[in-house]
């Protein structure tokens, strides 16, 4: 990836003003954080913290139209959060220390919205700092961390939406680092608060797994039990200490499970069957990510030749890459736990640029056909997003074609990816010295 003399001369300037860089980012995602927000999600978590910050259990559902006073914001008869007790517990944190003394929605928002957007810069500091200490020039360097300040896509599903998926890719970055280290514990302690925060992270245990016991398979054992017991202590052992009765959200643990959906090839079943449920006989493909994990994991475990650091982010990216492939639902802020990695490999010359474009271009296209955009207008305008959800009748079928055409083309790139990740070698970057008399 060679960089413009023009796109060089700005990576130069923001390394000069780099704090002023770091504000302009802010003054793009605060008032997205501040003035909107997904009406589903962000009403699920408004209602979150403020059951856990009165004491209450997050995980039973219950009519709360009346706390907010804006019963049209969608929280009659609200479902349970279907996160595990490490967001929920944080949300209960924000409501005290925001709502319950300042009751104003927009604050309330965008308190929530914080431990986000500042996810989102550690996460673009973290990969800045983990290409420095592994051979990517300095030009490179600050372009990936210029792209994860300034990603429409990030910035549309973390500070606009509210979505948590930056929080878990700082989370797994970190495990990663430490795997490289060799500090094999502590990476399976963060792994697994990753795994707890949210579920969709499972993948990283996979790959540290198959990473660790390349050496030994001992080790890799021993990984795995801290793995276990700090995933109880994350996941399970709040149910216990906060009394929460865990029975309707254990009841309901495979709700997504028995659905088909978004960026899979299950999203024609809402255009032909006007339902996203899977129909009869076709729960099997709900599961179907437990042998492609097993079978990657395997795969990795198995895979010979380098094990430096790009090759860590290459296979972590094609184990993710294996897991989302294989799943009946896939939205579209999941796809915050792989743009990291492939920047990464943007910047390390081990994937082409215009792939890593796809990457977030496909599911942003989608989003805006999944009718995500209008949901956004909450909580400031839910009288416009009523009136474009009445508009949508009109051209609903014209776009769920075109939304899963636009599915179909991401699990082509996916199985594409996969297949070359896994069958060919990536050709490895020049060196540091030609990167830098090149200018890249």
């Amino acid at each position: 990836m060679n960089i413009p003399a023009k796109s060089s001369a700005v990576l130069e300037w923001t390394l000069r003003h780099e704090y002023l860089t770091v504000m302009l980012s802010l003054a793009v995602q605060i008032p997205l954080g501040l003035f909107l927000g997904h009406m589903i999600d962000s009403s699920t978590f408004m209602a979150t913290g403020y059951l856990v910050g009165t004491g209450q259990s997050p995980y039973i559902p219950q009519d709360l139209s009346g706390v907010f006073g804006l019963p049209q914001f969608g929280l009659q008869q609200l479902s349970v959060i279907g996160y595990p007790p490490p967001w929920p517990l944080l949300l209960g944190v924000i409501y005290d220390l925001t709502y319950r003394w300042l009751p104003n929605l927009l604050i309330y928002n965008l308190a929530i919205k914080a431990p986000v957007i500042t996810s989102n810069i550690l996460l673009a500091y973290t990969v800045r700092w983990m290409l420095r200490g592994n051979g990517a020039s300095e030009g490179r360097s600050q372009w990936a961390w210029f792209f994860m300040l300034f990603n429409p896509f990030i910035v549309l599903t973390t500070a606009a939406w509210g979505q948590i998926d930056t929080i878990v890719a700082l989370l797994i970055l970190l495990s990663i680092s430490m795997l490289q280290r060799g500090r094999f514990g502590s990476a399976s302690v963060v792994a697994a608060l990753a795994v707890a925060t949210k579920q969709i992270a499972l993948p990283i245990f996979f790959f540290s797994a198959a990473y660790v016991a390349r050496g030994r398979v001992k080790r890799a054992l021993r990984y795995a039990i801290l793995f276990g017991a700090s995933l109880f202590v994350f996941y399970v052992l709040p149910f216990f200490v906060f009394g929460w009765n865990a029975s309707f959200a254990l009841g309901n643990w495979n709700d997504h499970l028995t659905i088909g959906g978004g960026l899979t090839l299950f999203n024609f079943l809402e255009y032909f069957n006007n339902s996203m449920q899977l129909p009869a006989g076709w729960g099997v493909f709900g599961y179907l990510w437990i042998p492609a994990l097993a079978i990657g994991g395997f795969a990795l475990w198995r895979r010979k030749g380098d094990t430096g650091f790009p090759e860590m982010i290459r296979d972590a990216l094609f184990i993710f890459l294996l897991f989302f492939l294989s799943l009946s639902w896939l939205s579209e802020p999941n796809f915050n736990l792989i743009i990291p990695m492939a920047v990464m490999l943007v910047a390390l010359n081990r994937l082409e640029l215009k792939i890593l474009h796809l990457i977030w271009i496909i599911p942003l296209v989608f989003a805006v056909l999944n009718y995500s955009l209008p949901l956004l207008l909450f909580p400031v305008y839910p009288s416009i997003a009523n009136a474009l959800a009445s508009l949508d009748h009109i051209i609903r079928p014209d776009r769920l074609l075109v939304r899963g055409a636009v599915a179909v083309s991401w699990t082509a790139l996916g199985w594409f990816l996969v297949w070359r990740i896994y069958s060919r070698p990536v050709r490895r970057a020049a060196s540091v010295k030609q990167s830098r008399t090149a200018g890249g």
